[in-house]
């Protein structure tokens, strides 16, 4: 009985000697894995097998087993033809998600880790010359992410990833008049898990209160209507959260209205002197990881102790993607409808502020026709002195 039970354990033994990790080659294929080793079409990559072949086009996508993990991958091995073949690395779970990088030659990936628990990859190779290829490791690791316990498991995206998807919120509540001014908040419990980057990507610069938006970033949309001139928004949940507001009747015209970067997983900012009508939030985190359930909070307010109540700028053409192109010429019209006079005190002027970025040597204006009959409306290209106060502009 002492010999048939120690057989017994030499054979166990010899059979778990010969468990391998499953070895996946490159091909057109989906696969949900945590492990395994990725090579080239040929395998050649593991010191084994044919040089990958001419003339490929294939694309791969590996996407986590588990919930609350994504997938990584860890070359240890990587020779394709320089400048002609290339592998093309994308965040997600198509080659419609962010694109990570492009290598070609010598120059390895290393260890790439996706962000929404996908990674796709493409090769293509030219019609002639071919290398031994690549060897990588398939593991999954926790998903990086914000401070929210919430990860994106590789599910889908949400509905509004992007400007054509936003969620409509309708008219935010209108504000009661003068001296209160104020709308009641509309709070949102939402979220930006899983979502992507849109190519390509849209962002600001000159935040308040400082430093430019994310790009690219896991952003998701809202659309919604005001009457008020004053926008306030409240934002929690994500580590560095960040909003643009745009105006326009729809994604293909929209017209920056500026943009604020909070700290610490809070965001508080107020945007003034807005028109009536149709705007659009872009909210994201502050890089591709910074992904939770977040809670948002929109007022629609008058500014009821400020001088301008009812203002509008309108820009022709519109910045694309929030740029211009130098040398572009743009035109600016601002119009204020309603203002505040308090006792004497009337809106005397309008000093806008440019950036380093804008030729004020091709600076060349048109002075609106007097609304009041109390005088005449001037450009005036450096300090003004007030006839009643002495004040310096």
């Amino acid at each position: 009985m002492r010999i048939l039970l120690r057989s017994t354990l030499v054979l166990l033994l010899f059979f778990s000697g010969k468990a391998y990790a499953q070895n996946y080659n490159m091909g057109n294929s989906s696969i949900s894995t945590c492990s395994g080793n990725f090579y080239d079409s040929g395998g050649n990559g593991a010191g084994a097998g044919a040089n990958y072949n001419n003339n490929e086009n294939y694309t791969m996508t590996f996407c986590s087993s588990t919930p609350g993990q994504c997938v990584r991958l860890t070359f240890t091995a990587f020779n394709i033809e320089s400048g002609f073949d290339y592998l093309r690395i994308y965040n997600g779970s198509t080659t419609g998600a962010p694109l990570l990088g492009t290598y070609t030659g010598t120059t390895s990936p290393g260890t790439v880790t996706a962000t929404s628990g996908c990674l796709t990859l493409q090769f293509t190779s030219d019609g002639s010359i071919n290398y031994a290829g690549w060897a990588a490791t398939v593991s999954c690791v926790t998903c990086p992410g914000g401070p929210c316990g919430s990860t994106c498991s590789g599910g889908p995206a949400p509905a509004n990833d992007a400007c054509s998807g936003a969620q409509n919120l309708g008219l935010l509540p209108v504000p009661a008049s003068c001296p209160s001014g104020v709308g009641t908040p509309l709070s949102l419990n939402t979220t930006n898990l899983c979502a992507t980057a849109e190519m390509p990507y849209t962002s600001m610069l000159g935040c308040q209160p400082t430093g430019n938006m994310a790009s690219p970033a896991s952003d998701v949309w809202y659309q919604f209507s005001i009457t008020g001139p004053t926008l306030n928004i409240n934002l929690t949940g994500l580590q560095t959260p960040e909003v643009g507001l745009y105006s326009g009747s729809n994604c293909n015209n929209l017209v920056p209205r500026g943009c604020a970067i909070g700290a610490s997983g809070t965001l508080n900012t107020s945007f003034g002197g807005l028109a009536p009508g149709t705007y659009w939030l872009q909210v994201s985190g502050g890089n591709l990881n910074d992904q939770c359930n977040f809670n948002l909070q929109l007022q629609n307010n008058f500014d009821c102790a400020g001088c301008v109540m009812v203002s509008n700028l309108t820009v022709n053409p519109p910045p694309v993607n929030g740029t211009y192109q130098a040398g572009q010429l743009v035109n600016f019209c601002y119009t204020i409808s309603d203002y505040n006079q308090t006792s004497v005190n009337w809106l005397h002027a309008v000093i806008p502020s440019f950036s380093a970025g804008w030729d004020l040597s091709t600076l060349t204006t048109t002075m609106p026709a007097n609304c009041s009959g109390a005088g005449a409306w001037t450009w005036n290209n450096g300090l003004v002195t007030s006839s009643a106060t002495g004040l310096v502009v």
